[in-house]
């Protein structure tokens, strides 16, 4: 079962001592990597590819009697493969090899599994019932409700499901992918037809918590992860710049926008993007459950480039908001400035008359 432990069997004949054991070698045969070594006596555990460092060890009480076996702890769904066990002694060489596989889902993963389960049925349910509204008109507090819960409660969901993905993924990739999830409220706040309907002080209220509460995690995970490490001061620079430039982000609503693309963005954003990453994350786990190896090296590669797509999207409609606010403007402007040239006109006239 993933996060537990399971034992490697390997031993040598023990009637040959253990001052003849020369080198004892743990190796994954798929990947070409060294698990851990026995050399001259003693365990270099510092040997270990990174991937099993601290996580492996032998029983040193067996040694003398010729038991090599394999503690792996903390079993990952990429430990699923063939492991090769060397022995060389004096005299000889033998090898076996162990098979580990049927890795069961652990508690994390069952969890990744609900929560994207959850982000899809709550965006797609929402978001349907939102757009048969949306073609009705209606405008009511309860549609309203419904617009806050589609760009809330998804994406948090979505957010608690890449921390879970922690047992899997990398720093980077579980940070970058959360705080993107996190962070999309702000945009949809931004996207919403109904953005002058929320209440300012509910909107404000949002921004912090979310704000306050993903700045919290990010400062543990960093801290937790990356310790004194040099690339830590960089993922704190990283995460201020984030929620200011999320914070930045609610400037002036734009007042002339299509109504066909501004509904499509917003959607998009709303349940596109969460329904994309929740079946890439579960397809991720099943794949590498299946293969014991990651399919998509970076979820990354998937979380943002869609993100972009979405925020692109809006920024072509706000440029559209702009221009069309500027025509109006030069049109007001001639308008007025042929009323004054009449106004002049009549005035003249009368004064002459």
């Amino acid at each position: 079962m993933v996060g537990e432990e399971v034992i490697l069997n390997c031993s040598v004949d023990s009637r040959d001592p253990a001052s003849d054991i020369e080198e004892v070698s743990w190796k994954r045969t798929d990947q070409d990597i060294l698990v851990l070594l026995y050399q001259d006596s003693e365990v270099l555990s510092d040997s270990s590819h990174d991937n099993y460092r601290g996580r492996v060890e032998f029983f040193i009480t067996e040694i003398p009697k010729g038991n090599f076996s394999l503690k792996l702890k903390d079993v990952r769904l990429e430990d699923k493969g063939e492991f090769l066990c060397e022995v060389h002694t004096r005299n000889l060489s033998a090898r076996t090899t162990v098979v580990l596989q049927r890795l069961g889902f652990s508690g994390f993963h069952i969890w990744i599994l609900v929560l994207c389960f959850c982000v899809v049925l709550i965006s797609v349910g929402l978001g349907v019932l939102i757009f048969i509204l949306q073609r009705k008109e209606d405008s009511s507090g309860g549609v309203v409700k419904l617009h806050a819960s589609l760009i809330i409660c998804p994406n948090i969901l979505m957010c608690a499901a890449f921390i879970a993905w922690s047992t899997e993924g990398t720093l980077a990739e579980i940070v970058t992918c959360s705080v993107v999830s996190i962070i999309r409220p702000l945009m949809l706040v931004k996207t919403s037809p109904y953005l002058r309907r929320f209440p300012s002080l509910c909107c404000a209220v949002v921004v912090a918590v979310l704000a306050s509460v993903f700045g919290a995690l990010c400062v543990h995970y960093v801290n937790e992860h990356m310790g004194n490490k040099k690339d830590g001061k960089g993922y704190m620079a990283l995460t201020a710049l984030l929620h200011v430039s999320a914070a930045t982000s609610l400037f002036k609503h734009p007042d002339d926008l299509p109504n066909i693309p501004h509904c499509v963005i917003y959607i998009f954003g709303a349940v596109g993007l969460n329904t994309v990453n929740s079946i890439a994350l579960v397809l991720e786990l099943c794949l590498k459950a299946g293969s014991g190896a990651r399919t998509v090296e970076d979820l990354r590669v998937i979380v943002l480039p869609s993100e972009t797509l979405f925020i692109a999207g809006w920024l072509v409609l706000q440029i559209y908001g702009v221009c069309v606010a500027i025509r109006h403007r030069r049109k007001g402007g001639q308008g007025r400035t042929v009323c004054q040239v009449h106004q002049e006109m009549e005035g003249l006239s009368d004064t002459v008359l």
